[in-house]
């Protein structure tokens, strides 16, 4: 609900103005229904009730990851580039590594990495999100590993691990 009042002086007439926010969210259309009444308490209505179609002209975000590498030894760092568009600037969002089984049964896990797992970051006014992984030498030979990002935009998809953004490819990562 949005309310106000206005007193409509010796003619009773007056006008009134609301601008629809352009959310960027996808709803379809959505209906306004104005009512104007002639009492604080909104118990006497004025006239009859307006309804105003409300176009939905949201372009829906999308998120496109690429990575500076496919494959790196242990140390080596990879870079994965977020581009957007159509997301606010300074949108926070939501990143986090994964892993799973590759020619050996050694799943990769932060003892593999000296940089985080997961974390957040905004989109700069160029609607780019700039990533950086470094994987840690250690004195194991694990054979061919690999990893992959996914970005969430919210934190519950994140913290749920549904609905990611977007996903990188598969890095390798070799002793």
């Amino acid at each position: 609900y949005i309310t106000g009042y206005n007193y409509g002086g010796n003619d009773y007439e007056f006008t009134f103005s609301h601008t629809i926010d352009n959310d960027l969210s996808i709803e379809g259309e959505e209906t306004l229904q104005i009512n104007l009444f002639s009492d604080y308490a909104r118990t006497n209505q004025v006239g009859e009730t307006v309804s105003v179609t409300i176009k939905d002209t949201s372009i829906a975000p999308t998120y496109s990851l690429t990575s500076s590498t496919s494959s790196l030894k242990e140390g080596e760092s990879v870079t994965f580039s977020l581009q957007t568009e159509n997301v606010d600037t300074d949108q926070l969002l939501y990143w986090q590594v994964h892993s799973n089984y590759t020619n050996t049964s050694y799943n990769m896990t932060s003892s593999d990495f000296s940089t985080s797992l997961y974390g957040s970051g905004y989109v700069d006014s160029d609607g780019k999100l700039s990533i950086d992984v470094t994987t840690k030498v250690d004195s194991l030979t694990e054979g061919e590993d690999s990893f992959w990002l996914e970005v969430y935009s919210t934190y519950n998809d994140y913290y749920y691990e549904e609905n990611a953004k977007a996903t990188s490819t598969d890095i390798s990562v070799t002793d």
